[in-house]
């Protein structure tokens, strides 16, 4: 029996060992369906030949750029499992503090929420399994990504959302909305490149850039807002660093009279508005 293919020996390949090593265990993990501290703490563990292929070539196409989360199809959020594929943006830790400020308003258990730009859903299905009573519409302009989200809701046993393809508010039919939740594409062309090269080549270009200051589609959305008279208690929206004066002028113009609150990342950066 070959016991050559160890995960020690995975960890150390000599063409890969720029690669971070918990990224090369999450892996492993995923390939032998064992929580990647157990595998850090059985080093002499045996890899079988095929999944060491696999591993390989997973390693093969990081080194490339491709992000882990497409080659193993996961990323998890807010304590859940999502399915990620190059159709969908990889839901990212900053966003879970757009989902924690949502979970701190006043708002009825059964309060009504819509997400814009949903993706693969983390963040309407995060905020519909918390509160079962809610009524969540999840919008998005790609049918395929709605596909996803349409799936993570049911490996979730979410039920209480409705998916609908729409550019932003175009296809909503509400009149008045308890919560808008709001990840819209946000790097900008000339104001704000802070995009990794790998999200550039590899993640959906369309969840990614918005006009050349990143703002457009936020723009196009407070005008939605005010033309079609939906009424809401509460807006929180994503947002990339040094944005937020700016995407604030950019709500103010059409609802001056509304409370605007910036809320910080877990890295103290500014990350989301809070509209009320």
């Amino acid at each position: 029996m070959n016991y050559t293919n160890t995960i020690k020996r995975a960890l150390y390949l000599e063409p890969f060992l720029s690669i971070p090593k918990l990224e090369k265990l999450l892996l492993l993990s995923h390939l032998l369906n064992i929580p990647h501290l157990q595998l850090l703490a059985n080093l002499d563990l045996e890899v079988p030949e095929y999944l060491f292929e696999e591993y390989y070539k997973g390693l093969s196409q990081m080194q490339t750029g491709v992000p882990l989360q497409y080659i193993t199809g996961r990323q998890s959020f807010y304590e859940l499992d999502f399915k990620v594929t190059p159709d969908v943006l990889i839901p990212r830790a900053e966003t879970e503090v757009l989902v924690d400020s949502a979970v701190k308003l006043t708002l009825d258990q059964n309060y009504s929420g819509i997400d814009i730009g949903t993706g693969s859903g983390c963040i309407a299905i995060s905020l519909a399994k918390k509160y079962p009573s809610s009524e969540w519409t999840a919008v998005d302009i790609s049918e395929d990504a709605l596909a996803i989200a349409r799936h993570n809701a049911l490996v979730n046993k979410v039920s209480n959302i409705q998916f609908i393809q729409s550019d932003l508010l175009d296809r909503v039919n509400m009149k008045s909305i308890d919560l808008i939740t709001a990840n819209l594409p946000y790097i900008g062309q000339t104001k704000f490149s802070g995009v990794t090269e790998s999200a550039r080549k590899f993640e959906p270009n369309i969840a990614l850039f918005s006009g050349q200051d990143g703002l457009d589609l936020y723009r196009k959305l407070s005008k939605q807002l005010k033309n079609q008279k939906i009424i809401f208690k509460y807006l929180l929206a994503e947002f990339a660093d040094d944005q937020s004066q700016s995407l604030i002028q950019v709500f103010r113009k059409d609802f001056p009279d509304r409370n605007y609150q910036v809320v910080s990342d877990l890295n103290n950066k500014e990350r989301i508005l809070l509209i009320s």
